[in-house]
């Protein structure tokens, strides 16, 4: 006779299995509609700019994320009125 307590085991464990390698394949996106790990923050005054002397570019970007395609730099703009 078939054991069902060996058989809830096993399909909760390989439930579960299966809902974190979908995690780990589709990240959430992030508040930006991007899907990618976040790499770098801009922490004000104390964080130092990137310079690429190659491509003669310097910047400092409020956020940036590693995707599949490479890194998406994020520049953030908001207005703030009386």
């Amino acid at each position: 006779m078939i054991n069902y307590v060996y058989i809830l085991s096993f399909s909760i464990i390989a439930f579960i299995l299966w809902v974190s390698l979908l995690k780990r394949k589709n990240p959430k996106n992030n508040v930006f509609g991007i899907q990618g790990k976040l790499i770098w923050i801009d922490k004000g005054k104390q964080t130092k700019a990137f310079i690429n002397r190659k491509y003669k570019v310097l910047g400092k970007p409020d956020f940036m994320y590693k995707t599949d395609n490479g890194i998406v730099a994020i520049e953030y703009k908001s207005r703030v009125r009386n």
